[in-house]
């Protein structure tokens, strides 16, 4: 956390427009640690008056507002009234507010807290006229505050919550290998509520891998044999088969007209395809560890928003990233058995790896972030991480594979996992009967802000 609120200022962008906060209004929005990013809880603050002050003795937090409503506050530390940070509203009242994308931004002065993460003890000051102050931390209960006057050394407990285990905490698409352990009736899933409300059984064998919804509805997935993009009614609209002697593994919409897939052989080869039209626009050679032995090749390359590709080689132990004009490798580094490499919105890479692990590198390679079989509960019964993801809300999706235990083994087996930065686990899905969704190689959370085919997800 930085010292400042000016230094906070200045890696804001100016606003355009001021709105101020009226009788009986509600903001709602994500208190974020300021010299990292990651989000720490959510608030919500209703106010009946149109001014409302809180204090940070440590100036380092800002609070993301979901409201369409600009929220007003004394500012002082932020600099002279010329300041293009700083606003007036039509009554004269100081006010900073700066907008991100479809995000605003408070910037001002929010409470204090020490977290303590074994008890969720928050401890803090604020000062409003008779607000509610609603905090809400992953992997807590909610814990409501009212705040008459001024309050210093204000502590909030809110109780742990419980692990949630089934397959309702999130609408989501789910795909998985070797289910049954066999190639035969291998199906995808989309589930809603808890309940399958989609399903699609391959006709001929294969290997579920990576699957995308798009906006449109449609499927993009591959199969090991091949990939393809299926309909809500299940018509094949694209389809690629793969040649004898290669396999399909990983497969990316770009947009909606185009496909990145990558032909796993003797040479891999990295294609990018207008599926409207069959031409390979792009196509180029990424090396690998095994030539002749193509099934552990890859299981993820994906095109970067700074349009340059990036592969888990999975059998080459290491993340890539290569230029998409020259094919040149620009970044790499080196981590055992990788599964699956996300870029992140922060420029971190996120990456998962055979030995049930999860790792987040910065550019310099080093490790910003890690969790290991060992900060899971022994009887999760973890194997092997294939896809992971980081959600908007800061926490990370997990695949745990374990198409290859034994088959007493995985009904007390997790599937999906969903963590905080600070490690405490929100749900670990056990699925296995009413619905069986098998094993877990891919997953898209449907209640994710973004239009997956423009890569806005972090998947």
């Amino acid at each position: 956390m930085i010292e400042k609120t000016d230094l906070v200022v200045s890696a804001l962008i100016p606003i355009l427009a001021m709105a101020s906060l009226a009788l009986g209004d509600t903001v709602q929005g994500t208190v974020t640690d300021a010299a990292t990013g990651a989000p720490i809880y959510r608030v919500k603050v209703s106010a009946d008056s149109n001014r409302f002050t809180y204090t940070d003795k440590a100036g380092g937090f800002l609070l993301n507002t979901e409201s369409t409503t600009g929220v007003f506050a004394e500012t002082p530390k932020l600099g002279r009234e010329n300041d293009p940070m700083r606003s007036w509203d039509a009554q004269g009242r100081k006010a900073t507010l700066a907008r991100t994308m479809n995000t605003r931004l408070f910037q001002g002065t929010l409470p204090s807290l020490d977290r303590e993460q074994p008890n969720g003890l928050i401890k803090g000051a604020a000062t409003s006229a008779a607000n509610v102050v609603r905090f809400e931390q992953a992997g807590f209960l909610p814990m409501e505050v009212t705040i008459a006057g001024s309050q210093s050394g204000m502590a909030v407990k809110m109780r742990i919550a419980p692990v949630d285990t089934t397959a309702g905490l999130h609408p989501f698409l789910y795909a998985g290998e070797w289910q049954n352990a066999s190639f035969a009736n291998q199906t995808m899933y989309i589930v809603k509520g808890g309940k399958i409300v989609w399903s699609y059984a391959m006709p001929a064998a294969g290997e579920l891998g990576e699957a995308t919804l798009l906006s449109n509805g449609n499927i993009v997935f591959c199969r090991k044999t091949g990939a393809s993009e299926i309909t809500q009614d299940k018509r094949i609209v694209w389809n690629i088969d793969a040649p004898a002697g290669t396999e399909i593994h990983a497969v990316k919409p770009i947009g909606l007209d185009r496909v990145l897939y990558v032909l796993q052989g003797k040479p891999a080869y990295l294609r990018i395809v207008n599926i409207k039209t069959g031409v390979i626009e792009k196509q180029m050679i990424l090396p690998v560890g095994k030539p002749d032995s193509p099934h552990l090749q890859f299981r993820r390359v994906a095109l970067t928003k700074a349009g340059t590709f990036l592969a888990a080689h999975l059998d080459n132990s290491k993340v890539a990233e290569y230029d998409s004009a020259t094919g040149k490798e620009i970044w790499s580094v080196a981590t055992g058995g990788p599964w699956c490499a996300v870029r992140l919105k922060n420029g971190n890479t996120l990456v998962s790896g055979n030995g049930a692990n999860v790792r987040e590198f910065n550019p310099q390679k080093q490790i910003v972030w890690e969790m290991t079989k060992t900060d899971f509960p022994a009887a999760y019964k973890l194997n092997i991480f294939q896809e992971v993801s980081r959600l908007e809300n800061g926490n990370t999706i997990i695949c745990n594979w374990v198409g290859n235990i034994t088959p007493a083994d995985k009904p007390g087996s997790v599937q999906v996992l969903e963590v905080t930065p600070e490690k405490r686990i929100v749900w670990a899905m056990k699925s296995w009967k009413d619905p069986n969704l098998n094993t877990a190689s891919a997953i898209q959370l449907l209640d994710e802000p973004g239009i997956p085919e423009n890569g806005d997800l972090q998947r």
